[in-house]
């Protein structure tokens, strides 16, 4: 009997668990922990000088109209909205999430919609490496006397020039994003 009362103890305390770990999941990407690593960049469009432009509270929309069209709706095109993250990973979630950020993005700089030219798309670059080696030194020395009157000196030997010289491997950077054009609804006078 006793033995009965500890396994279903046991088994309540594992539920309990299960139960608390699913809740710290779901606030945890609510909160935008999974989100971290996402990088998100606006570049503001010469077009866009004249206007005054004010946050917007919601997400901009994503759009597949080409530009004539959004020029003849009558929104003008501010800037470009990128999100990236590190990785190789072109799953529809990732692409959900880098879509979402950019989104965010271009609201945060005043956008009503977004022209997306790349959604979860697989980005890398070479890169040369280089190693740096000293090119001159410094010996420095400096002297401390103890609680008994003794001297000591300490030399401190320090690189004062550096070299770099191309190690002749590069190395590849991999990153996943989605870009777009952001455009803005503006009122004809």
């Amino acid at each position: 009997m006793r033995r009965q009362c500890i396994a279903r103890s046991n088994a309540l305390k594992d539920i309990r668990r299960g139960a608390t770990v699913a809740i710290a999941i779901v606030i945890f990407t609510a909160s935008g922990w999974t989100q971290g690593n996402v990088q998100t960049d606006f570049t503001p469009a010469k077009e866009a000088d004249q206007l005054t432009l004010d946050a917007r509270s919601d997400p901009a929309k994503a759009t597949t109209d080409d530009e004539a069209t959004l020029v003849s709706k009558g929104y003008v095109k501010i800037g470009t909205v990128t999100a990236s993250q590190g990785g190789k990973e072109t799953s529809a979630e990732v692409t959900q999430l880098l879509d979402a950020a950019a989104l965010a993005k271009a609201a945060e700089a005043g956008g009503d919609l977004v022209r997306f030219e790349k959604e979860g798309a697989p980005r890398g670059w070479d890169e040369p490496k280089f190693k740096r080696r000293c090119k001159e030194w410094q010996t420095s020395t400096s002297q401390t006397t103890d609680a008994h009157g003794t001297v000591h000196e300490k030399k401190k030997k320090e690189c004062i020039a550096w070299e770099e010289e191309a190690a002749g491997t590069k190395r590849t950077i991999e990153r996943v994003e989605s870009r777009g054009t952001v455009w803005r609804y503006v009122a004809a006078n």
